[in-house]
């Protein structure tokens, strides 16, 4: 009986050291994932530092071995708009890299954004279904949109833009935007050049779809008012 207790005994404090060290683990990558992203300005635009970027402007964070969180940048949400309304994919949906898989609605325009890397969808941004503006108003914050999972995470991630590559890349990127509007910004665009908060505001219906195209590289359509 002494033998039976004793390794009872031994049990239940394996038992209880296991479940703390798992506890301590789990918040520790909870408290990683809730660190705010210090942002930085490139040509006006706002990057998220240690996030690594797709070139059709989507982004991802890793927050273990094979888990990232994914959103979009300063750019793509200047080019949407105002978000109002969102169609986030399905847990448990596999998307491949460059896929359309986000659908974001601005009044009576819908764009979509790619994902950044190939995996399978594990948890949306449920805050997101209350205040979709949250794309728009903290893209690298608390409007991420979902988080995938791969094994393959490690080399997709390396496949992407980060450091100073990505931020030469945004430097260009933001030229080529306001290239691209031409005299569609009028004397928006004379403040050292630098783009409006909502540049979607500013567009004709026919010129935010080609944009939103030629950047995005996704279809946009514009529904009828009724």
């Amino acid at each position: 009986m002494a033998v039976i207790l004793l390794l009872l005994m031994v049990t239940v404090v394996l038992l209880v050291e296991y479940l703390m060290r798992r506890n301590r683990a789990t918040e520790s990558v909870d408290a990683e994932s809730k660190q705010p992203v210090i942002t930085s300005d490139v040509e006006g635009m706002t990057m998220g530092q240690g996030l690594s970027y797709h070139p059709l402007h989507t982004w991802a964070q890793v927050i273990d071995i094979q888990t990232a969180k994914i959103g979009l940048d300063d750019l793509a949400r200047r080019l949407v708009g105002r978000v109002d309304r969102i169609v986030l994919p399905m847990t448990g949906v596999e998307l491949e890299s460059g896929q359309s898989s986000t659908l974001l609605g601005n009044n009576t325009r819908v764009a979509a954004v790619v994902s950044p890397i190939a995996g399978q969808v594990v948890e949306v941004n449920k805050e997101l279904k209350e205040n979709p503006e949250l794309v728009s108003t903290d893209p690298y914050g608390r409007g991420w949109l979902y988080k995938i999972r791969t094994w393959r995470l490690a080399e997709q991630i390396g496949s992407l833009l980060a450091g100073g590559t990505a931020r030469q890349w945004m430097e260009f990127s933001a030229r080529k935007l306001r290239t691209s509007l031409g005299g569609a910004l009028g004397a928006v665009a004379q403040d050292g050049g630098l783009l409006v908060e909502d540049v979607s505001s500013q567009l004709p219906d026919k010129e935010w779809i080609r944009l939103v195209n030629r950047f995005l590289g996704t279809e946009s359509v514009v529904k009828e008012k009724h």
